[in-house]
């Protein structure tokens, strides 16, 4: 079974991409950590981290001559807001607070699994955090600083220690003992940083009144993707790497999908605004070329440049697929 695998993933993405001009990037783990090491403690145990970093190497052994960019973790604050603090998705545990952990056990694995990558000749060796801008209810001192301290939370506790070796102080009591220790391990300098950016967040928050939305319900507020990158761009410096938008997403019905192609047309007008700024952004992932399974909302959200019959399988591209690509080309 694993020589099949592995097959697969030469023969049929690799040796079809390579050729074609695609460059292959792989995330190493998207929230689908095995069971049985979930049932050993999953990302609240410090072993998880040294066992993804095993898997990496072995991934690295075998594609390292493939894969031009490697993301070792996808959004780990997904992992510990969604999947250990509130139990909306996988593994599905509720500890709140008590999650924090393993957002450091995931920073450990990040680490671990860059320096075994890159052992093995990997190159190209970033990360994606899933980042959005935090705003103040009013102007009142008690929002102005329930906003800080969720920004420390959802964004700074995820970027902080890979790009400064910190942690924000706002956190640093709900993490494990001996963490400092493990900060040069984790900011080992990525070659980009990947920043995925949705709007919806895990809270009971005030709705964003005046902007429109998705068939799944998040707001569409392109000018909010500026504000995160320039203030990425300010806050860290020449320790931010090159910046690759690796997941903009937005879900919206049928084949002909205008209201997709504005979405896209308005956010990627962003990212030029701060690249007229000073954010070095070299590339831009639309999420995603297929209409797919969407963990805990399944197959309803409709994402895809590509309509997806559920029942069929048909492939149908979209008018964003046509216009998507007549983007590039030129």
């Amino acid at each position: 079974m694993e020589n099949l695998a592995c097959d697969h993933y030469h023969r049929r993405p690799a040796d079809v991409a390579l050729p074609a001009g695609i460059a292959p990037v792989a995330t190493v783990y998207h929230w689908d950590t095995p069971r049985p090491i979930e049932d050993a403690g999953g990302r609240l145990s410090r072993d998880t981290a040294h066992r993804f970093a095993e898997y990496a190497s072995v991934l690295g052994e075998r594609f390292a001559d493939r894969v031009r960019m490697w993301i070792p973790l996808n959004e780990p604050m997904v992992t510990t807001i969604f999947g250990y603090a509130i139990g909306e998705c996988a593994p599905g545990r509720i500890f709140l607070l008590d999650a924090v952990p393993t957002a450091h056990h995931q920073h450990l694995g990040h680490g671990l699994a860059v320096q075994a990558l890159r052992a093995a000749g990997a190159t190209g060796v970033g990360t994606a955090n899933h980042h959005c801008p935090v705003w103040s209810a009013s102007g009142t001192a008690a929002d102005h600083e329930s906003a800080r301290w969720l920004d420390a939370l959802l964004d700074h506790t995820f970027s902080d220690p890979l790009l400064l070796g910190t942690y924000p102080a706002e956190i640093v009591s709900l993490l494990p003992p001996g963490h400092v220790d493990d900060l040069p391990t984790i900011a080992q300098p990525p070659d980009f940083y990947g920043v995925n950016y949705r709007n919806p967040l895990p809270f009971e928050l005030r709705e964003i009144a005046g902007f429109p939305r998705t068939t799944n319900g998040s707001p569409i507020v392109p000018g909010a993707l500026r504000e995160l990158l320039v203030g990425l761009h300010d806050r860290y410096g020449e320790k931010l790497p090159p910046v690759h938008r690796t997941e903009n997403a937005a879900s919206f019905d049928g084949i002909h999908d205008a209201e997709h192609i504005g979405f896209l047309d308005a956010h990627l007008r962003s990212v030029t605004a701060a690249r007229t700024v000073g954010v070095e952004v070299r590339g831009y992932f639309v999420w995603s070329l297929l209409d797919n399974f969407e963990w805990s909302t399944g197959y309803a959200p409709r994402f895809g440049l590509v309509h997806v019959d559920h029942e069929t399988r048909r492939r149908t591209p979209k008018d964003s697929f046509g216009w998507y690509r007549k983007l590039v080309r030129s």
